[in-house]
């Protein structure tokens, strides 16, 4: 079996080790990757050393998909969905949907370490790639499980998903207040993300969310909503 394979290889104890540090990482893991503490003893490496699962030759692809889901589970980093990312397009209809489900799954658990690291990589390796964005969006707001758990973390990374789909869940969500905090969040990462996807209609959209005028970073949404005709819709 690939998974068993792939941890003794790594060490089983090592291996063990390096998913508690993974677990225990701050919940502010996700944007501040790069800022995250060192893992001790070299640990850093072992899910790069699990991600090799990927390029096993003459091991069937539902097996890798299923080991390296695993190892998202079990070691939530970065390191264990680059990987994966990378052979997405090589996936049938059938298996990425056993990713956007495992995807969906880590948004609504109550595992902020799992959460972050999903959170991430859709920001990064779904959401800014327009070959993958509307998808991603789409899956992960989808009708279903935990949907009010997993769509107020969307929310905040939505920055370069397409507008017209974010538009379209704005328009669903408006209606209950409480949702306008986290749409503003959306809209501002829409704006001022170095991938932001926006739309002419912004300030419409702004106009529509009952928030004080002091609200954080309204007056700075509503001033850029004001230029935004100049950019290209996406």
């Amino acid at each position: 079996m690939l998974y068993e394979n792939i941890v003794q290889r790594v060490g089983r104890e090592r291996y063990e080790r390096a998913c508690l540090v993974a677990q225990a990482a701050d919940a502010s893991y996700g944007k501040e990757v790069d800022t995250r503490e060192p893992w001790p003893d070299n640990l850093e490496e072992v899910p790069h050393e699990v991600s090799d699962l990927w390029f096993e030759t003459g091991v069937a692809f539902d097996e890798r998909l299923a080991a390296g889901l695993r190892a998202l589970r079990e070691m939530p980093c970065y390191a264990t969905t680059m990987y994966m990312t990378a052979f997405f397009h090589e996936m049938t209809p059938g298996q990425q949907e056993r990713l956007w489900d495992a995807y969906r799954e880590a948004l609504e658990a109550s595992e902020p370490a799992r959460a972050c690291t999903v959170g991430y990589s859709l920001w990064v390796d779904y959401f800014e790639d327009a070959s993958t964005s509307g998808q991603a969006f789409t899956q992960m707001t989808a009708p279903g499980g935990k949907r009010d758990v997993r769509i107020e973390p969307v929310l905040a990374i939505a920055g370069p998903a397409p507008w017209s789909e974010k538009r379209r869940l704005f328009q669903a969500l408006i209606p209950e207040p409480r949702w306008h905090a986290p749409i503003l969040r959306a809209i501002s990462g829409s704006l001022f993300d170095a991938y932001g996807g926006v739309g002419d209609d912004v300030a419409e959209v702004l106009a529509q969310l009952s928030l004080h005028d002091a609200h954080p970073g309204l007056e700075q949404a509503r001033a850029a909503a004001a230029r935004s005709s100049a950019r290209p819709s996406r």
